[in-house]
């Protein structure tokens, strides 16, 4: 099974994300380790470990210039604290996976409005 750019992860800590989505610097340090625990994701990474590195190389700005949280259950905690905080401007009410950065980012937008 070869994996591709659009393959999704079924394990580690980056599971359910689009390879194209994980971020670089856990790839490189899997080819760095030779981390076989996905034998898989070791192919991949080692077949495509140039244009991982480039592609880091070319990053010297953030991606979004949103507030990004490494996983769900991370943005979702801070939603619910700043849920509880008492504040007259318009508040969060959900969290949702950014689809440049890979990362979790706030809304306060209702989900209708991207219908």
């Amino acid at each position: 099974m070869d994996l591709t750019d659009n393959s999704i992860l079924t394990i580690g800590k980056h599971k359910f994300k689009l390879l194209k989505n994980v971020p670089k610097e856990y790839l490189i340090t899997i080819y760095e380790n030779q981390n076989p625990f996905c034998p898989y994701l070791l192919k991949y990474v080692n077949k495509n470990i140039e244009q991982i590195k480039h592609k880091v190389a070319q990053i010297e700005e953030p991606i979004c210039s949103k507030q990004a949280y490494f996983n769900e259950k991370i943005a979702k905690q801070i939603l619910f604290e700043i849920n509880n905080q008492t504040q007259k401007h318009k508040k969060p009410i959900r969290v949702y996976e950014c689809d440049k950065c890979g990362n979790y980012h706030l809304t306060s937008k209702p989900l209708t409005d991207y219908d």
